[in-house]
């Protein structure tokens, strides 16, 4: 099993095409104008959503962001010292960043596309095969035989019943 290290957090910076209208936001998000206001006061939002008429990404993960700290059920105080380790804005994105406390915050990592079968099996199967033999694991040998002659008997019988059309 191999283990992954976290990322650092990374801020969401990249304006949105289609930003939201503030209105909207702020009702889907379940916050009311005063709440942000206590959180601009507090340094912990960087923008006023009462006078702007629309958000964009930046700002709508940075008001989610702290919306979600501010409702944790910690002081104000507890809040102040959990997030001098993070850069302003915080427009982090709250479901991929957490904090640790081991490490304080962390992003889970940016996991690739998996190759497609083909590649893998391609690149493995024949190994897999060496390591099963080496291993003298004939039914999972005898297994993997089973699984393909069903697959090759799918395809005959689907060749045969377009070869009748």
């Amino acid at each position: 099993m191999t283990t992954r290290t976290w990322d650092t957090p990374r801020q969401i910076m990249e304006p949105t095409l289609f930003p939201e209208p503030t209105a909207k936001a702020l009702a889907w998000l379940r916050v009311s104008i005063d709440d942000c206001s206590r959180w601009r006061d507090r340094g912990w939002l960087t923008f006023d959503p009462d006078v702007a008429a629309t958000l964009d990404a930046p700002r709508l993960n940075e008001l989610e962001f702290v919306r979600d700290i501010a409702r944790f059920g910690l002081t104000d105080a507890q809040v102040d010292e959990l997030v001098k380790g993070l850069a302003k804005p915080y427009a982090y994105d709250p479901r991929v960043v957490a904090y640790s406390f081991a490490l304080g915050w962390v992003q889970c990592p940016r996991y690739e596309e998996p190759p497609p079968p083909d590649e893998v099996i391609e690149e493995h199967l024949g190994d897999w095969f060496d390591e099963l033999a080496e291993a003298g694991d004939v039914e999972r040998l005898q297994e993997v035989i089973s699984m393909a002659r069903a697959a090759l008997a799918r395809c005959e019988s689907k060749r045969g019943s377009e070869n009748r059309r």
